[in-house]
């Protein structure tokens, strides 16, 4: 019938699917995935960071370097300070080189050495006349004075033992004689400064 027909109320719209569980699934997927990707690298940078501290922490660690090391690392460091270094005065320089020959010539009297005893003394008195602009200002620096005496004493002394000096080699021996003529000359025209030092001098 027609009016029956018409009656009917149209059948209600089909309702709308709800996501699908296997959809929904793999954005929950994703989206962990992503949290775990970004907490991995938190991770890594936080390890990273407590690596390089712990590296620097080493380093500060580390003992200072000795020996060789050290030597060649202050080699370099003081390379650089070149300019800061204390500039050394003539009079300074031409003492120096004298008391650098004083300490030789007491080397070699521990060695009984005449033969380089007689080039220290020549190389001294050089020393000295080079010095003689500083000398005329100054005098003679008592180190020299010394020197002459302990030369002085020390041919003396050596003399003494003839047992030794017969022991001496040729050269050894001609050239403490030799020693012996030119201390006694000079120390004579210095007479009066080593005067007054050989009192109690030994």
């Amino acid at each position: 019938c027609t009016c029956r027909a018409a009656s009917r109320s149209p059948a209600p719209p089909p309702h709308a699917h709800a996501p699908h569980r296997g959809a929904m699934s793999k954005f929950f997927a994703a989206g962990s995935s992503s949290d775990d990707s970004d907490a991995e690298e938190e991770s890594f940078d936080e390890n990273e960071s407590t690596d390089n501290e712990d590296g620097d922490a080493d380093k500060a660690a580390q003992p200072a370097p000795r020996g060789r090391s050290a030597f060649l690392k202050s080699d370099s460091e003081d390379s650089g300070d070149e300019g800061a270094r204390v500039v050394k005065s003539q009079r300074d320089k031409r003492w120096e080189a004298m008391t650098s020959t004083v300490k030789q010539i007491k080397n070699h009297l521990k060695i009984n050495d005449w033969v380089a005893l007689v080039s220290d003394f020549e190389a001294l008195n050089k020393q000295l006349a080079k010095a003689a602009a500083i000398v005329s200002k100054e005098g003679v620096p008592v180190f020299y004075h010394k020197a002459l005496l302990v030369l002085e004493t020390a041919v003396a002394k050596s003399l003494e033992d003839k047992d030794k000096v017969k022991k001496m080699s040729p050269t050894n021996a001609k050239a403490l004689n030799s020693m012996k003529q030119k201390i006694r000359k000079h120390n004579a025209a210095h007479a009066d400064a080593l005067d007054p030092l050989r009192k109690g001098f030994d």
